[in-house]
Parts: C-alpha cells; structure tokens; sequence
C-alpha cells in the first residue's frame, strides 16, 4: 500500500503538484501539495474510487458541494476535479501541525480543561452544519487538523457522503470508523446526535487514555449497541461524577436520549467542569446528580438604540367611508332619539321624525340594529368594491415601473448591478397587509446545498439548479416555460437583461440563454468552477470564479474582455456602480477594479475571508466578512469607514435602504445598521443561522433562516410580521416583485407567497 501511495508522489492532479504523502484511510490518501498557480501549499485528497459516468461525475459535483461549509472550526474546501484517470480529488487548507491524533497519540491522557476546548470547537463546526442539515459520519481524532496559530479544524467534512453516493449507491451498511460510530450509525441510520456520540467518545478516549470498547469490528460494534462504557471515575479518579454523568448522556444507545443538539451537550460539559471541581482521591464520591438537559442560552432581542425608530410609526387617519361611519355612529346608539341623526341612513326624513316620538323600547332597538347592519353590509361592499379597485390600479402601475426598469435595467442578484437588495418599485406589499401572505405554488427545482436566487423578469422567474437544468417559470402560476440543460450543476443566481439570461456552471462556463426561448447564445469559460453570480452593467458581463480570477465579456457576443487576478478563490458576485467593479475574495480582501480596463484601483483588508458581496450606496460599500464584522469603506479610495459588529460569522450580503444597512449573521440574528456611522439601530432573532442575503421593498425587509423559516419584518422597527415555513434550510435569497415574494429551500423546492385574492 505505500508503494502505491509513493507512486502518487511527483503526479500532476488538476493544477496541483503532490509533494509527499501524509496519510490515508478509508477513503482515500492525502498529500502535501503545490498549487502550481501561486506556488501556495495545499492538501490534496486522492479518494480511492473512481468515476466514469456522466451521472457519477455530476454526483460527485453536487454531493462535494456540501463541504463548501464556512466556519472557523471546518477545513475549507477550496477547489475538487477529476484527475486524467477518472479518479475524484478534492483540494483543501494544509494545516502545518498535523493532528489531534499527531499531537496525542493513542494511549495519552489528555487534560479535562484542553480537551474540553478542543471539543468545543469541533461542537461549534458540528452544531453549523447540523443546522445545515449535514451529519459529518466519521468524527474523530486523526479528522481533527491543527492551524499554526493553534485553532482545531475538522476535516473530512462529507467525503464519507460523497463517496457512499457515488461509488456504493446501493451500499447502506455503516459508513465512519468503528469505535467511534454511534448505534444508530452503524445500523446505516445516521443522524445529528451521531455526531454528537462520536464527539464524546472522542472526549472519553483523551480524559482516559483509551476508547470504551476495544477488540474485533463486529465486536465493537456490538459493544456499542449493548454494553455501557467502563466508568471513567475509576479510571481517572480526579474527574468529578457530573462530567462522567454528562458525557455517559451523550453516549446514551438511543439517540433519543441524548442532548438535544451537539452544542447543548458542550455548553452541560462546560458548566459541569466549571460547577464541580475534580475530587481528589481520597473523597468519598457522593450520589450522581441528575443533569437537566442544557440548551444553548436563548438569543435575546437587541433592543434598538434610537428610541424615535423603537416607538410605534404614527398611523395616518384617512378619511371615514361610509360604512365606518355608520359603524361607529350604530356603535354609539342610546335611547337618545338625537343619536340618529349620525346614521347615513336611505331612511326618508318622515321615518325619523316618526322614531324620534319614541322611546327605544327592545323592539325599536332590534329594528335599529337590523337597520345599522343593512348599511353597514351595503356600505362594506362599496368600500371593499372600491378597495379591490385601487388595489388593482396600484398592481398595474407597480408591475409596469418594475417592467420598465428591468427592460432598462436588468435584474440581477441583488436586484441590479450596485446590489443594493432593494426593489423600490414594489408597492403592493407593506408592512401592514404582508401578514397576509399565503403560499400559492411550489416548484420542484434541484436546490440542494445551495445559497443561489431566482430572479423575475416580464412576468417569468428564472432560476440554475444542480441539475444542471436553468429553468423559467411563469412567475404567476409556476408553470414551466422551458428548461435549458448546461454540462453539470448552475450554481449561481442568474442575470437577466436586454432580453438574455446569464448564469455561471460548476462546469467552469458562464452560458447566455435568449430569455424568451432558452436558446444557448454564447458560452465564455473561465479557468475555474462558477459560483459566483453574473452581473451585467454597460455592455459587460463580470463573474468570479474558483480560478482566483474576475472575468469581464462582452454581453452580446461573448468575448472576453479582461480578466483581474485576485489573491485567493471567489464565490461572492461582483457589484459594478461608477464604473468600478467590486469583488470580496476568500484571501481576507475587498477588491475595486476599473470597470473598462480591469486595472486593480485599490483593495481594502478585513479581518476574515468574504462570501458576502458587496453592495453601493452613496459612495460607499458595504460587505460581511468571516471576523463577524460589517464594513463600510469609501468607494472612491477604499478606505475604511466603519465596522460593526454581529456575534457571528456573516455569510449573507448587505441590503441597503433609506439610510440603513441590514445584513443577516450565523448568530441567528437579522441586524440594521445606520448606513453612515455604522451604529446599531436593531436586531432581531430568528431560530436558526441567517446565511439569506436580506431583501427590502416597500417598508419590509425579507430573509430566509437556516430553521426553513422565511421571514419578514419591519424596516424601520423589526417588528416580525409574517414568517411562512418551507420543507428545509433556506439560503437562498428572497426575491419580490409585483406583491409576490419567492424564494428557494434545501428541500430542491422554490416558494411562491401572495396576498389572497
């Protein structure tokens, strides 16, 4: 077997030079490697199958994706190909120390207080992903990779799904290493709390020196299943009996039993090592204390610090209808006889005269009542009659602004080439009727593991999906128009303007389809995968891609016009105002280049790497970063303006409107900022993780959370007014457009909500 792996060592993979092997398992090897690109060091993985099929190729693509997960604690996955053999690799950070199983080796004991920061860690990455819906499988020591600033990597992240689903389709034994593998797990049933059991075998195996159960495959996996782990007091009798309690439920055999998330069960650890101090020997152990399960702290609210923006928006007092005038008059009768005269009333003035002769006795009261509730019900007809009206004309006028501008225009992700995520010629929907909101159809699309938006133009909705397929849809019913199929996965969001549809492939290509028909007009390739999103200004299409490039081409004919390098992959969509284009990269920097000639003007540095992509208003751009900060900096000279500051890492680009910023972050959280000084106005939580690039129209500010919830609140107060549930995570962008929001899931399905009829 080294031979084989020394074989390997000198060959050429994709645009990567193997250097010397570092290891291996059980699906594939590892090397130290040269990106013969930028001379940078990288860690190839060499998966030991092998994939002939178009089908397993695009597999291969979609499953890989997954490991494109951002997180401080997860070895990010940074480019993946086929070699000139068929055979599948992935490229990833090289971690200079090694690992956890490097650093302490099988059989050392490792300190309670170190080993709870490791696990830490690993439970922050697991927990981002169980939230993503993903389940790791394979949680262990030699997948733990140490930085050299000391920080813990988890690795390994979805090649155990990747290779089950392309080289074993039919294969549903277990899947990770035996004396970590869950119950559960092993019966080909894995889930969160898999993870979370692996987690704490890990943590049993570096406080004692040695796994719970040892021997043959089959018989660990029997233990597993069967048998309770050896206490751990009598082998480390310093450890306290609420650690051991603690972690022996996270080894619970039915998942069931367990914490309620991995992060639950690190938080229980934490406060268990902290509460209770370790015995010495010679004290007495005291009855185990029963452990309430402890999830993490609830995220509170951020209470607005401008109090003008806190208090209820006055509500302007239209003037009565006829029917709210008679309800508040039938409202008001007494056996005052005066009170009728306040009911507008077809009665002639002969039946006044003749009721007011009379004290209201139960009969005349019942007959007033019917009387009121007559010209009530006529008077809501006409008011209803009158609003439906209005309502119809304010749809008109708002589809046809939001139809000029687009045929001026275009529209993009973010809605047009600044990405300002700002529709502001929505006017159907508010604040106060977006409540209202109901489903009225479900598309099936492939949107699996992905963050990309549709977008609506002339009436039809345009969305990539990994099947491969770009589809357009009738914006209005869903129906499908037509299908234009690509080489492999469309991963981006699509551009339509002047009548064309822009969309990059995972295949390396950025493709033009004519709008109307999804006729393939022009293919233009890159030197690398496409995520990034098309965005077209003045003739000129710009795209990054995984080749550490931005790309210009000409919009109607293809060709290319400059290509900008940049310092590391990327995945965020330029942003183009002022004829300058703007790009964040995964090398920790925001670039600006000339528009026309592609010449670098200036870049500006944050403290982590960039998947949001910027956005321009008043000359200024806004963009996220992975320190968990929000950046203001000067268009013109990229000097910086402001930073704030979110409790996470921030994914979701910025939406810019009336003076505020409002940017989503993975601590669950939707903030606003003041545009100019950066000072927080709000933030609101959510259930889960806010990688959705928020969208404002019309007062409201939409986005989508990792807990399958789309949201919308208020823009100036965060006040939630409506929230609808889709069948999985939701990433993707909200889009809206003619009082209709749409919006992808996880669950390869696309949402369309509107006001009822």
């Amino acid at each position: 077997m080294m031979k084989d792996h020394l074989e390997y060592v000198g060959r050429v993979v994709g645009d990567y030079r193997l250097l010397r092997w570092l290891g291996g398992g059980g699906f594939g090897n590892v090397y130290l490697a040269e990106d013969m690109r930028s001379s940078v060091q990288v860690a190839v993985k060499v998966l030991q199958i092998h994939l002939t099929k178009q089908e397993d190729w695009r597999s291969f693509i979609n499953e890989a994706r997954t490991m494109r997960l951002r997180h401080p604690h997860i070895v990010p996955l940074l480019d993946f190909g086929l070699d000139r053999h068929d055979t599948p690799f992935l490229v990833m950070e090289y971690a200079p120390q090694g690992t956890l199983r490097d650093r302490h080796p099988i059989g050392t004991r490792v300190p309670l207080a170190i080993a709870i920061k490791y696990a830490s860690q690993m439970a922050s990455a697991l927990q981002y992903a169980h939230e993503a819906h993903l389940v790791h499988r394979d949680v262990k020591p030699e997948n733990m990779l140490v930085r050299s600033d000391g920080t813990i990597l988890l690795s390994d992240f979805g090649i155990a799904t990747t290779v089950h689903t392309t080289h074993s389709r039919t294969n549903k034994g277990m899947l990770g290493t035996v004396p970590y593998v869950s119950p559960e797990q092993a019966s080909g049933k894995p889930r969160a709390a898999s993870d979370q059991y692996s987690l704490a075998i890990v943590l049993y195996e570096w406080i004692s020196g040695r796994v719970p159960f040892e021997g043959a495959a089959l018989d660990v996996a029997i233990q597993h299943a069967t048998q309770l782990p050896p206490s751990l007091i009598a082998q480390v009798p310093d450890i306290s009996s609420e650690v051991e309690d603690v972690l022996f439920k996270a080894l619970a055999k039915d998942y069931k039993d367990r914490f309620p998330s991995t992060q639950a069960f690190l938080v229980t650890l934490q406060r268990a090592h902290t509460s209770a101090p370790f015995r010495s020997s010679a004290v007495i152990r005291a009855a185990k204390p029963t452990f309430k399960d402890v999830a993490p702290p609830p995220v509170k609210v951020q209470p607005s610090m401008n109090v003008a923006l806190t208090a209820p928006r006055p509500v302007l007092q239209p003037e009565k209808t006829q029917s709210e005038t008679a309800q508040v008059s039938c409202s008001s009768l007494d056996t005052r006889s005066q009170k009728l005269s306040a009911i507008p009333s077809p009665a002639n003035s002969a039946f006044l005269s003749a009721v007011r002769k009379y004290s209201f006795s139960k009969t005349w009261r019942v007959l007033l009542v019917l009387l009121c509730g007559l010209v009530i019900v006529g008077g809501s007809y006409t008011y209803v009659t009158v609003k439906n009206i209005q309502r119809k004309a304010v749809a008109k006028e708002a589809s046809n602004a939001y139809s000029s501008a687009v045929a001026q225009h275009g529209t993009m992700f973010g809605f047009d080439a600044a990405h300002t995520h700002t529709n502001s010629y929505e006017r159907i929907l508010d604040s106060d009727n977006v409540s209202q909101l109901q489903q009225v159809w479900r598309a099936n699309v492939s949107m699996q593991h992905s963050d990309y938006s549709p977008a609506v133009a002339r009436g039809v909705l345009y969305i990539g999906s990994l099947d491969g397929n770009l589809y357009a849809l009738d914006a209005i019913s869903g129906k499908e128009i037509w299908v234009a199929s690509v080489n492999a996965g469309l991963a981006s969001s699509p551009a339509i303007v002047n009548g064309t549809v822009y969309v990059g492939s995972l295949d390396g290509n950025l493709y033009a389809f004519d709008a109307s028909t999804g006729k393939k007009d022009w293919i233009a390739p890159s030197g690398g995968i496409i995520y990034s999103s098309p965005t077209v200004a003045n003739g000129i299409v710009y795209v990054g891609s995984w080749d550490n490039k931005l790309y210009a081409f000409d919009a109607i004919t293809g060709e290319q016009k400059w290509v900008a390098p940049t310092a590391a992959h990327t995945e965020a969509s330029p942003a183009v105002a002022d004829g300058v284009v703007y790009l964040g990269s995964l090398d920790n920097k925001l670039y600006a280049f000339d528009a026309i000639t592609g010449k670098q003007k200036w870049t500006a540095t944050t403290g982590g790497d960039i998947d949001s992509s910027p956005a321009i208003a008043n000359g200024i751009v806004y963009v996220g970063s992975w320190d968990n900060k929000l950046y203001a900096f000067d268009a013109m000279t990229g000097e910086q303006k402001w930073a704030a500051s979110t409790g996470s890492i921030i994914y979701s680009s910025p939406a810019i409107d009336n003076g505020v910023v409002y940017i989503g972050s993975s601590d669950y959280k939707l903030y606003a900022f003041d545009a100019r000084t950066g000072k927080q106005k709000w933030a609101v939580a959510t259930n889960g993780g806010i990688d959705s690039s928020p969208l404002v129209a019309n007062g409201v500010v939409y986005t989508g959370s990792l807990d399958h919830k789309l949201y919308a609140f208020d823009a100036i107060t965060g006040d939630q007014k409506w929230t609808a549930t889709t069948g999985d995570s939701i990433n993707s962008s909200p889009i809206v457009a003619n009082g209709m929001v749409y919006v992808g899931s996880r669950d390869d399905k696309l949402y369309a909500f509107s006001l009822p009829e």
